[in-house]
């Protein structure tokens, strides 16, 4: 008898009984484990249950090849981007056709040219292209925000933004009037933003604190060291590539993310400073090709009455280089003289005959695409 009470045949029994049914089941006593087998009252063509895995199996890989399929089409963007100039992809976006850009286009475009950024931060970059508040930019403006981007061919800093949430560009965005301070309101705003998990008693409690004065306003600096407080100080260490120290205190993190973040706001600053500057230059250079283009059309005109004036002498007949009439050679040049600006002259000759060609419709019509 074993320690069930039961007899050596009974054993037996219950041992061929345990095959038995373990034979139904699908184990395969040889093998030492359960086989996959069709139900009997499954016949060939019916739908089989066990088969549900190889269904979920195929619908796995479908969507793994539709992803692929994604990905690579992503790629190829990516690749069809790439090859296009910073203008081209503008243009891209300006379905409209008009020269300008909204916020969201702007917003949509910077992954396209591999700048990527935060909302807050895309809103404050584009606010400063911006400079008329109309809600538009076009491309001249758009240059600004990625010579600001760029730290290879723009901005000689360095300067590359990314993509981490700060709490300067949240607290611009909420700072409207661009005072420099939010009130309380804003603050709450400002938190729930940066996803923050604040109560409310303690929002308040916060703001009286930094609200030295009672003033009702807070500052960017005084904000800074609440969200040093109540961030995941680890987590945006770790965000910004940085290894916390294993050992360090609370204290010590937050200092080591205050000074990080000190030097990419500094490093920004001067990025965006260097970007304005690069801004009035190409405002100053623009204002002396358009000078120096008023000036060579007034010599265009003057050149031309001058020839109008002297023309009754010579222009009788065809010229004697035919250059009155049909086609002429370029070039009257001889050995020991040199003819500067003959091409200039026989433009303003050619205007004269056919005067749809001359450079003042040029210039009717170039003033018609800009208005």
């Amino acid at each position: 008898m074993d320690a069930f009470g039961r007899t050596d045949n009974d054993g037996a029994v219950a041992a061929l009984q345990a095959e038995a049914g373990a034979e139904d089941a699908g184990f395969d006593p040889a093998r030492g484990r359960v086989a996959r087998r069709r139900p009997p009252d499954i016949q060939p063509g019916d739908v089989d249950p066990l088969a549900g895995r190889d269904a979920n199996a195929d619908q796995d890989a479908e969507e793994e090849a539709e992803h692929a399929a994604h990905l690579a089409d992503n790629e190829d963007l990516k690749a069809l981007y790439d090859a296009m100039t910073p203008e081209e992809v503008f243009m891209e976006f300006d379905v409209d056709g008009s020269g300008f850009i909204d916020l969201a286009e702007f917003k949509d475009m910077l992954p396209k040219l591999g700048v990527k950024m935060s909302s807050a931060k895309a809103l404050k970059y584009f606010k400063m292209c911006d400079t008329d508040g109309s809600g538009e930019i076009d491309f001249e403006e758009f240059k600004v925000a990625l010579y600001a981007c760029d730290p290879n061919s723009g901005n000689p800093i360095g300067f590359a933004p990314n993509n981490l949430l700060t709490p300067k560009d949240a607290f611009e965005m909420f700072d409207e009037d661009g005072s420099g301070k939010v009130d309380e309101d804003e603050f709450f705003f400002v938190l729930e933003y940066l996803q923050l998990d604040v109560p409310d008693e303690k929002q308040d409690r916060l703001f009286s604190q930094y609200d030295a004065d009672g003033s009702g306003f807070i500052d960017y600096d005084e904000f800074k060291q609440i969200w040093l407080n109540c961030c995941d100080v680890k987590k945006e260490l770790l965000d910004r590539e940085i290894t916390p120290p294993k050992f360090a205190t609370k204290g010590q993190l937050i200092r080591i993310l205050e000074k990080a973040l000190g030097a990419e706001e500094e490093a920004e600053k001067r990025a965006l400073a260097e970007a304005d500057r690069w801004r009035k230059w190409q405002l100053i250079l623009n204002e002396k090709k358009r000078m120096i283009a008023k000036a060579l059309r007034r010599s265009k005109l003057e050149l031309r009455t001058a020839l109008d004036a002297a023309g009754q002498v010579y222009t009788l007949g065809s010229g004697t280089y035919n250059q009155f009439a049909g086609d002429v050679v370029k070039d009257i040049s001889s050995r020991n003289y040199r003819f500067e600006g003959f091409s200039e002259v026989y433009d303003l000759w050619h205007g004269r005959i056919y005067p749809g060609e001359s450079f003042l419709a040029k210039d009717d019509d170039d003033r018609d695409i800009s208005s």
